[in-house]
């Protein structure tokens, strides 16, 4: 059951790193993106 919760936390964590990633890379080029 340890594994279980473990895996989700992975999968959870990966998601948020993720959208954070997007948001920085989104924040950082955006303006060029949106000319």
């Amino acid at each position: 059951m340890a594994t279980e919760v473990a895996f989700y936390f992975l999968i959870h964590v990966s998601s948020v790193l993720e959208e954070l990633a997007q948001g920085f890379a989104s924040a950082e080029g955006g303006e060029n993106e949106y000319r």
